[in-house]
């Protein structure tokens, strides 16, 4: 593989890279609000259900989205 054909692969992984970080803004932006709604509901931070099913649909980048979720907690809070 040449050089620049590695550099090209690396520019774009930086340009998914980039997307990711603006997604996981956007997520913590959305756990921000829950937070104000389980805050008005009396809901606790932490639903287990919820947290399952999130790491079921995770598959193989399951470790990735056990730490958002952790993230998640602790902006709420938790």
């Amino acid at each position: 593989m040449a050089t620049s054909e590695i550099e090209n692969i690396r520019l774009r992984i930086d340009l998914v890279d980039s997307q990711i970080i603006t997604l996981l803004e956007e997520r913590m932006e959305l756990c921000r609000r829950i937070k104000e709604a389980k805050r008005r509901t009396g809901k606790p931070v932490r639903d287990p259900t919820r947290e399952k099913q999130v790491l079921e649909r995770a598959g193989r980048f399951r470790r990735v989205f056990e730490a958002i979720i952790e993230l998640c907690i602790k902006e709420q809070g938790g």
